[in-house]
């Protein structure tokens, strides 16, 4: 008995290209993205982040000044936790005005003579400030700081406009846009760090 080793007929043409041309890797390399679109996806989500999170403010005039003077960049932050000391930027009268909290909702705040600031009778430690002042005042002391609002003052506190005056008043929350958390520019190592 005689054994043969038979080889498969070859498939047909049609069927042997199209069966390679399955089983082929595809070498083309896959889209990019341009950089005009990375760059401009990367500034929405910027934006999109910003509007939630955080916003820059250019600070304008003097009334924080030392520690934060004309033209600064400041990064705020919006939070819904704020303390004495803090730096808040809120809207009034259609503008954007920056200020300290001085005291919270619910506390008593009394200003002596020489511009001392107390907070539910306890000196308030401001280190910030470099002259102390009563400034124009026309609110009667000791005042409580309504619900829901914040007694803010400048820190240069001969002319700042703010809660010593009935005109500004206490700031409301939703006034509020956001905390300062850091001078962004110009970077200057000859000052002490604000906020």
């Amino acid at each position: 008995m005689e054994l043969h080793n038979k080889k498969p007929d070859p498939a047909p043409a049609g069927k042997k290209a199209a069966g390679e041309a399955g089983h082929r890797k595809n070498t083309e390399p896959p889209p990019s993205f341009s950089v005009t679109s990375v760059v401009l996806l990367a500034a929405a989500v910027v934006l999109l982040i910003s509007s939630f999170l955080f916003s820059v403010l250019m600070v304008s005039g003097d009334s924080m000044e030392p520690g934060l003077t004309d033209g600064d960049l400041l990064l705020l932050v919006r939070t819904h936790s704020l303390a004495p000391g803090d730096l808040v930027s809120f809207k009034w009268n259609d503008k954007t005005l920056l200020k300290r909290v001085i005291a919270c909702p619910g506390d008593w705040v009394m200003i002596d003579a020489a511009g001392r600031v107390y907070v539910n009778g306890a000196l308030l430690e401001e280190p910030y400030v470099s002259e102390f002042r009563l400034g124009e005042s026309d609110v009667s002391y000791p005042f409580q700081v309504p619900e829901n609002s914040y007694f803010v003052m400048g820190d240069e506190r001969v002319s700042s406009l703010d809660s010593r005056r009935t005109q500004v008043g206490c700031v409301e929350y939703d006034q509020i846009i956001g905390k300062g958390v850091m001078r962004i520019w110009p970077l200057r190592s000859d000052q002490r760090e604000t906020p």
